[in-house]
């Protein structure tokens, strides 16, 4: 097959997920885009590595900006190209390596989600894929917008960009920058941010809008924005989808339910201690509140859970993944609006990756692992198994998206899917691996510095030496303690 647009018929994915393993074909460029008003980053969507940039000065003050530069990036040559890659059924030569990386290892990708979000359409419009202009509408109809980094938490595997309450840590704690990220992104303006959105938007065809922070409920320019689309009646024909913490949902139940469907991501690194650690000053007990509330909201709605695994929750899963399957997974089940818990594996900190871990703190988690599976009847071998792995597809769904990537991501190869440079290959991929270059090289000329396509990665002794001062230095901030959540962490702190 030479063309997507060749096809017959529209390829039957919604029926058969496995036919997918057969195309290289994401929708996409042709439907979405994503940017984030931190950063100024333009992308086709949030997991895409290549990016251009807007002017954050010209963004804030003029909002026909935003409007302006989206359609000379919609049909710009770096977007055409990338369209051209896939209608020939090719991967893009760059930017989708994230999308590759979950598939290769059996996972569930980002580029299946948008291929059943967007099937229906899919299946009557793919002749009408355009090059040039995307669709027939000729503008993107799915948007991600993040409007500002105001958030109310401070994860520890998050950044100045997404957490305006990290950035302010970075400014009156300058050592943390090594860990965190410059404290140079543009002052919370909930007024300008909305306006962005009302004045500087065509809000004509679109059909689904997707807001993330920060936490964008914490943001008075993101319920602004809600407030907007509901007042103006454009709510009853958008699919909201939200990545939000759960914190404040409470506040905002009765707008979220004004919307033809909610689809709500939940961000939860575990249970009770691992919680309150990773996503510090949540409550554990207030945040389940909230998912109990959610699950009901009086909308046509979809509630799934991301779960960024990593060193800070690795060693207490026998405390929090019972949760995930008796709790959430059950609901999965029974409730129809309940979604998977999908887990996902963190990049951009690579000296938080599990497979930094001991040898035999691996063996203590795969038997762990093995002990909950056993105890819940998880077999993917057993047709017997049930409710977990029945013969059907739902199920085969869960196991991917909660249990395989344990198993998959423990033994990711160190440095494997990290460090990765975009447009310029001196430009490390974060602060840490900066102070590596000055570290080896002797200088902070960035001309200086070798290409980092050629260069070492770091090893298991550095990263785990950053590993140890981050969480040294911000338990010092916070006034936590690691070792209060298990003591197997003892030995990584030495």
């Amino acid at each position: 097959m030479k063309n997507i647009k060749d096809l017959e018929e529209w390829i039957d994915f919604d029926k058969n997920p496995e036919k997918l393993k057969e195309y290289n074909f994401c929708p996409v460029p042709f439907t979405s885009l994503y940017s984030n008003f931190s950063d100024g980053k333009v992308r086709p969507c949030c997991v895409f590595s290549d990016y251009e940039t807007l002017n954050k000065d010209e963004l804030f003050k003029n909002p026909k900006y935003f409007n302006q530069e989206l359609k000379r990036i919609w049909e710009g040559d770096k977007w055409q190209k990338i369209r051209e890659s896939f209608l020939k059924n090719e991967w893009p030569t760059k930017g989708c390596e994230t999308c590759q990386d979950r598939e290769k290892r059996g996972m569930r990708s980002d580029r299946f989600t948008h291929l059943q979000r967007n099937y229906d359409w899919l299946k009557d419009n793919y002749k009408e894929l355009d090059v040039v202009k995307g669709n027939n509408l000729e503008t993107p109809y799915d948007l991600d917008l993040r409007p500002s980094n105001l958030c109310n938490l401070t994860c520890r595997m998050c950044t100045t960009v997404n957490s305006s309450k990290i950035n302010d840590d970075v400014e009156k704690n300058p050592e943390l920058m090594e860990f965190f990220g410059t404290s140079s992104y543009p002052a919370y303006d909930g007024e300008k941010t909305s306006k962005i959105i009302e004045e500087g938007l065509d809000l004509t065809h679109v059909k689904y809008i997707k807001l993330l922070g920060g936490e964008p409920l914490a943001d008075k320019g993101v319920v602004k924005i809600l407030k907007f689309l509901v007042d103006s009646g454009k709510a009853k024909e958008v699919t909201l989808n939200m990545t939000t913490n759960a914190t404040l949902t409470d506040r905002y139940f009765d707008l979220l339910s004004k919307f033809k469907k909610i689809s709500l991501t939940i961000s939860l690194e575990g249970t009770g201690k691992t919680f309150e650690y990773i996503r510090d000053p949540a409550d554990w007990e207030k945040c389940r509140t909230n998912l109990e509330q959610i699950r009901n909201v009086p909308t046509e709605s979809y509630i799934g859970i991301n779960l960024v695994f990593q060193m800070y929750n690795a060693l207490t899963v026998d405390q929090w993944l019972p949760w995930f399957i008796e709790d959430w997974q059950h609901n999965y089940y029974n409730v129809g609006n309940s979604g998977p818990c999908n887990v996902m594996r963190i990049r951009n900190k690579d000296w938080l990756c599990p497979s930094l871990l001991d040898d035999d703190d691996k063996e203590w988690f795969r038997n762990e692992l093995n002990k909950i599976k056993k105890f819940y009847k998880i077999d993917k071998h057993d047709p017997k198994a049930k409710p977990w792995y029945e013969l059907n597809r739902k199920s085969k769904h869960a196991y991917k998206k909660l249990i395989q990537p344990f198993e998959v991501l423990l033994d990711v190869p160190l440095g494997e899917g990290f460090w990765r440079y975009n447009n310029n290959p001196r430009v490390p991929a974060n602060a840490a691996a900066k102070e590596l270059l000055i570290k080896h090289t002797g200088t902070t000329d960035r001309t200086k510095w070798p290409i980092l396509d050629d260069y070492p990665l770091p090893t298991r002794k550095e990263l785990l030496d950053i590993f140890k001062r981050q969480t040294i230095a911000y338990d010092k901030v916070k006034e936590t303690n690691l070792l209060d959540l298990s003591p197997k962490f003892k030995k990584y702190l030495e």
